[in-house]
């Protein structure tokens, strides 16, 4: 899964990005990748109960994009990068810093997501008129049933652009989802904003200018990095504990990441190994069983689950199976998120 972190130039995105996956994006052009992990209590907790030999947590590809510019996304050519993104991760700037370059020379979150929101829509207003004009030529003489339902549907879509609205807030039947699946907009993204600030608490107001319900995190990415900047853990949570803090802000981002793509974690668990495995929601007992390997996919026979809340109650997986905490689930069972999973397989 692919998260691309967008922003204006003085934003933070780069720091949030530094945060997340531990790369330093200072001085490398281009789109710089990382890798995040999501920081799950819950492996945590299980990785206690078992002390396993290695832990692993669930990972999300992030995108570190150049600064947007206002006027100038239409032809960027860090686009077609993030075009293949799952989420879009827009990091607003709320804190004052002199020393910080700022478009505008002031501080305004609203006004900055509004103006980003805008070139979203004119990158994908662009897509769609080269995609019409394209058809056009293809099919002049109108015998192309395929590429007139395409742009009947791309029509729809311009409309709507035109009006200034993103594509996130357009109502979408199965038919306008088959025909411009590969087209990768923008606007049409989840998105997950990062309100930058440099308050003492989190930021109370509600940030106004992107359309739908974007989901808002606040981070003191100031603060975060000098806290990921000691070593001690123990230190650290002391540092922690002093500002109020229970966990860093950019711990939960990663969680909330996770679930804006519509991702769930299942776990698998034993003395050699704790990890938490990567599907969509909503996916079968087979699928999650071919994350682990294709055989156990292929020769699916049943799996063995427990809810892990129920095997952390008990203690342990003999007093989880004395209390009937665990199930034998068929092929048509649909895996929850923390469901602990052993599969039952022949090939």
């Amino acid at each position: 899964m692919k998260i691309g972190i967008l922003g204006f130039s003085g934003a933070g995105k780069k720091t949030v990005f530094q945060l997340l996956t531990g790369v330093d994006p200072i001085g490398k052009r281009g789109v710089v990748p990382g890798i995040a992990k999501v920081r799950d209590p819950r492996v945590d907790k299980l990785s206690a109960m078992y002390r396993p030999k290695s832990t692993k947590h669930a990972e999300i590809e992030f995108l570190c994009l150049p600064d947007v510019e206002i006027g100038a996304t239409k032809g960027a050519s860090w686009l077609s990068s993030v075009r293949d993104a799952d989420a879009l991760c827009v990091v607003l700037r709320d804190f004052d810093d002199p020393g910080v370059f700022h478009p505008h020379d002031d501080v305004n979150p609203s006004r900055d997501a509004a103006e980003l929101e805008t070139e979203l829509i004119l990158a994908d207003l662009t897509l769609v008129e080269t995609r019409l004009e394209r058809i056009a030529k293809e099919n002049r003489h109108g015998k192309e049933a395929r590429l007139q339902k395409e742009a009947e549907v791309l029509e729809t879509l311009k409309a709507h652009l035109e009006e200034e609205q993103p594509l996130r807030t357009m109502t979408w039947d199965d038919n306008a989802e088959a025909t411009v699946k590969s087209l990768g907009f923008l606007s049409r993204r989840p998105l997950i904003l990062v309100r930058n600030h440099d308050k003492d608490d989190a930021p109370s107001d509600a940030v106004t200018g992107f359309g739908g319900e974007p989901t808002t995190i606040a981070v003191n990415a100031k603060i975060e990095l000098e806290v990921a900047a000691i070593d001690d853990p123990a230190e650290r949570d002391e540092f922690l504990s002093e500002l109020g803090i229970a966990e860093p802000a950019i711990a939960a981002l990663t969680r909330t990441a996770y679930d804006a793509v519509g991702l769930i974690s299942f776990f698998t668990v034993g003395p050699d190994e704790v990890r938490a495995w990567t599907i969509r929601r909503g996916q079968l007992a087979p699928q999650a069983a071919g994350k682990i390997h294709t055989d156990l996919e292929r020769g699916f026979i049943r799996a063995e689950v427990v809810p892990h809340d129920k095997l952390l109650e008990a203690g342990s997986e003999a007093a989880a199976k004395s209390a009937g905490a665990w199930g034998l689930k068929g092929k048509d069972y649909v895996v929850l998120d923390g469901d602990v999973m052993n599969i039952r397989f022949s090939v």
